[in-house]
């Protein structure tokens, strides 16, 4: 939980600062078909 809660504030303080950091935030922290 603590962890989940740790990469929000990143990924949020990311698309703060870059408009475009979600989609590549997403795309890292998908969870792999393999």
């Amino acid at each position: 939980m603590l962890r989940l809660a740790f990469d929000f504030i990143i990924a949020w303080r990311e698309i703060r600062a870059r408009p475009n950091a979600y989609q590549t935030y997403a795309i890292l922290n998908s969870p792999q078909p393999w």
